[in-house]
């Protein structure tokens, strides 16, 4: 089921029951939440009535009045529809007061969402190189035939860490909320609360001082970001070109990651 809006832009996307016959689903009018990191992702009963992707998925900003596209795709074909999302009588705020609530809720989101794509990454190119070092640990032949390379992973997988803990404390047990005391310290909780309150409220116009953490954060994010990409292009190209003369797996790095639009 996807969404998008007037302009042509995917809003959500959302899996659907598809069992022969009727099938009903609901959308909640937002837009598309923060994928969750996997290390976050539980295989808990989900509540009543929830669907499979609240598991993956935080729940995202509502999405602002007027016209939205609707698709459905069930096994190669396609039916299209459209509706109108009209303003909450009930909440008395201005279209400009929804439009700046929504703006601060989508750029957050994007922030988390980078934020999470970062970590993602850095958590797959250390497995990559745990994983090498165990495939040669037990060959002695392989160990001194690769032994520069595994100096330079070495140094490679510290520096990756360190890119991580700059964003995600490694002393806090994520998720659990007894050891928030922590998250002043934690870029990624913080871009995730703000996140959470701009999505969740309905009648939440970012303030002043709102905009001002958001400012502060934002801009953290992008020094960490623009940190990390250097790492892609220097540390990181340096190890793959290395592992690569010395016939070595390389590593799936990706690209460079920056906050959407």
């Amino acid at each position: 089921i996807t969404i998008t809006d007037a302009s042509g832009k995917v809003v959500a996307t959302h899996y659907g029951p598809s069992e022969a016959g009727v099938n009903r689903f609901v959308w909640n009018m937002r837009y598309a939440g923060i994928r969750r990191l996997e290390a976050s992702i539980t295989n808990e009963p989900l509540p009543p009535g929830e669907l499979e992707e609240t598991r993956y998925f935080t729940t995202g900003p509502r999405v602002l009045p007027g016209e939205y596209n609707i698709e459905v795709s069930v096994k190669g074909q396609t039916q299209k529809t459209s509706t109108v999302i009209h303003p909450d009588p009930n909440l008395h705020l201005s279209a400009q007061a929804i439009r700046a609530q929504t703006s601060a809720a989508l750029t957050l989101r994007n922030q988390a969402t980078a934020l999470n794509e970062m970590i993602e990454r850095i958590n797959g190119m250390r497995r990559q190189i745990a994983d090498f070092r165990k495939q040669i640990a037990t060959d002695a032949a392989l160990q001194e035939k690769y032994a520069a390379l595994l100096h330079e992973a070495d140094a490679l997988d510290g520096k990756l860490k360190s890119a991580e803990a700059a964003v995600l404390n490694p002393s806090i047990q994520q998720n659990v909320e007894e050891d928030d005391i922590h998250a002043l310290s934690d870029l990624h909780t913080n871009i995730e609360s703000l996140a959470s309150v701009m999505a969740q409220f309905e009648d939440f116009p970012p303030s002043a001082a709102f905009l001002a953490e958001m400012h502060k954060y934002g801009k953290q994010v992008e020094e960490q970001l623009t940190a990390f990409n250097h790492l892609l292009e220097s540390e990181v190209a340096t190890y793959n070109k290395a592992a690569y003369s010395a016939g070595a797996p390389t590593l799936f790095a990706g690209g460079a990651i920056s906050v959407s639009p």
